[in-house]
């Protein structure tokens, strides 16, 4: 909508003001324009294409070349209004009234009269105020001006309405004609509606109940004064009523006219405050009704706003968490710079966080887990609003279950060893020959409990990794060796599928890690079978390394099938596989992801997976950089 409204005030001034400037430099042109066009002197509408120049050039983001444009169009403003204002005070003609082209008038050749003078002084003003002052005055100086130039239009209107000529000439030749008063409407409209983007005026756009108040007031109280004076006017000339009778007409009608104005903007004020407070307090019951903790804060990490559940989690009284530092009352004793959930970390970003621990009033410490969002208004960050939860609770039941399963796992162990090792034996004929018919029925017998041996293997290994609360003993290793091992490890695997391991480490590489070989070579061996096992007949699997900042990153690539779109996200979960046969026949626990996960992030990694399906998956992983390895 503005947008339209500032190419029509833009189109129109440059059809007003360019063929008067062709008119006065080319005879010919001026020939073909309406009679009273001299009215508009060259100068004035030279400033208005300057005005126009500046408005153009002073956009949003000007660079230095068209900020100094600007300035240069709105110095040339001011001086041509400056000039004009001296030959009026001093009674002179200067050469730069009739620089352009002169008419023939006897009084004051060239020059614009004092009305125009003045308003173009005071939009030049405001030009150089837009394009080159900074912070807070910008605005002020800017906004003030603007207000003085709408006023000054409208004395100008009025003399027009009311046939006050002195208020817009000071001849028949020296006058504001109607030409220029309509490029002083529109030049105006363009400036406030620049204006709208900050500062008072921004109020004309806004979406509060000001903003509402002001666009429903501002048509009425520009019109009803011209109405009824010009009513009044009319009625006096034509005889309809004495002076007086008018005057006491119009004070009383204009009293009444804005009582009503004043009542029905109370009225909407009180109706909008009604609705405010209404949405406040539905507002605060859902808050409050929530089961999590919520608590806000500022920049500066203090508490805003919390809800019950976050006073009841964390001991303390609303009254005594708003102003309080968070870091301070969840993490004693950590800096504030370094304490979770007090707003210190990324601001501009959703944060999410596990596995975190805060402290109660009495001291005593629980897990939590929590998400901080940012709180922006006008694209900028105000604060954040902390979403935790009490996961104590979860993480009883869970390690419960994982105690549960690890007791049952080695329980089934020692009789399955048994169970193994007798199928083994009779498989194998140790004790006899088997008919053929039961040889098939035991070899079946026989590769279960080897599957279901390896399951409880994994289930041990990673109940094992989720209850070890520390990180790994890690130490330095070569991390070209250990993908050494890790492939000759698996070329009998991978010839089995007729799959080729393809790995080149760089010459004279030795990128060091810290971490545990037997696990990290529990991590290849993972990514590698898995590769392997989802690859066609001849196909490659491919193994690359590369050095990132403070990081290292290896990558196992296959030409597969791929992984499905929406198995992706859930990939690393325990027991996790995609529900097709063709991976069921595959076989596997769907646990050999999640241990390679936990083991990665437990050397302080991270763990990914990236597949277009169809065309096969690469699963990388990150390591830290032993801080004595050189990156070349």
């Amino acid at each position: 909508m503005l947008g339209t409204v500032k190419l029509t005030c833009i189109v129109l001034m440059l059809a007003i003001a360019t063929p008067v400037l062709l008119g006065w430099l080319l005879p010919w042109v001026g020939a073909q324009l309406p009679g009273d066009w001299f009215l508009m002197k060259a100068n004035t509408a030279l400033a208005f294409l300057l005005c126009l120049g500046n408005y153009q050039l002073g956009g949003l983001h000007p660079n230095r070349l068209r900020r100094g444009a600007a300035c240069l169009c709105a110095f040339l403003v001011l001086l041509l209004s400056g000039t004009a204002l001296l030959g009026h005070l001093s009674g002179r003609t200067f050469g730069l009234d009739t620089l352009l082209a002169a008419d023939t008038a006897a009084d004051l050749p060239g020059r614009m009269s004092l009305q125009t003078a003045l308003l173009f002084l005071v939009v030049g003003l405001i030009l150089v105020a837009e394009s080159s002052l900074r912070g807070p005055w910008r605005n002020r100086a800017a906004d003030s001006l603007s207000i003085a130039m709408g006023a000054m239009i409208l004395i100008i209107i009025a003399g027009y309405s009311f046939k006050a000529s002195q208020l817009f000439s000071q001849s028949s030749f020296t006058v504001t004609s109607l030409q220029t008063l309509v490029c002083f409407v529109l030049l105006g409209t363009l400036v406030i509606i620049r204006r709208t983007d900050s500062g008072f005026f921004s109020l004309l756009v806004g979406e509060g109940i000001g903003s509402l108040i002001v666009r429903k007031a501002i048509p009425l109280a520009l019109l009803l004064p011209f109405i009824l004076v010009g009513g009044a006017v009319y009625a006096i000339s034509a005889g309809w009523l004495p002076r007086a009778y008018a005057a006491a007409l119009i004070s009383s009608i204009t009293s009444v006219m804005l009582l009503v104005l004043v009542m029905l903007l109370a009225w909407r004020i009180s109706e909008s405050t009604h609705a405010l407070q209404a949405s406040e307090r539905h507002n605060r019951l859902l808050l409050n009704a929530v089961g999590e903790g919520i608590y806000g804060l500022d920049l500066e990490g203090c508490v805003t706003f919390s809800n019950p559940a976050a006073c009841q989690i964390l001991g303390y009284g609303a009254e005594e968490l708003l102003g309080a530092h968070m870091g301070a009352l969840i993490q004693p004793g950590v800096p504030a710079t370094r304490a979770k959930g007090s707003g210190t970390e990324p601001l501009d970003e959703v944060y999410r966080v596990q596995g975190e621990q805060f402290w109660r009033r009495d001291g005593s410490s629980y897990p939590v887990e929590y998400t901080r969002t940012p709180l922006k208004k006008d694209g900028l960050v105000v604060g954040s609003v902390v979403v935790f939860n009490d996961v104590s609770e979860r993480r009883k039941v869970e390690r419960m279950k994982d105690e549960f399963i690890s007791t049952v796992s080695h329980e089934l162990r020692t009789p399955l060893t048994s169970i193994k090792g007798a199928l083994g034996l009779i498989v194998g004929n140790k004790l006899g020959e088997v008919p053929a018919p039961a040889q098939r029925m035991l070899q079946i017998a026989y590769d279960n409990s080897h599957r279901l041996e390896q399951l409880i293997n994994d289930l041990l290994d990673i109940n094992k990794l989720q209850l070890t609360n520390n990180n790994f003993q890690l130490h330095p290793l070569s991390l070209e060796t250990l993908i050494d091992k890790a492939v000759a490890s698996m070329q009998g695997y991978a010839g089995k599928y007729g799959v080729h391991i393809l790995w080149h480490p760089g010459e004279g590489a030795d990128t060091r890690v810290l971490g545990v070989e037997s696990r990290l070579m529990q991590v290849m061996s993972n990514l590698l079978s898995n590769a392997i096992k989802y690859s066609p007949d001849a196909g490659e699997v491919r193994i690359e390394s590369r050095v990132l900042a403070e990081r290292v990153r290896v990558s196992v690539s296959d030409n597969g099938p791929g992984v499905a779109l929406e198995f992706q996200a859930r990939i690393f979960e325990r027991f996790s596989q995609a529900d097709s046969s063709d991976t069921r026949q595959k076989g596997g626990t769907g646990l050999g992801l999640a241990i390679t996960k936990e083991i990665v992030e437990k050397h302080g990694g991270t763990l990914n997976c990236i597949s277009t399906p169809g065309e096969g998956a690469c699963f990388s992983f990150e390591l830290p950089l032993n801080p004595a390895t050189e990156l070349a």
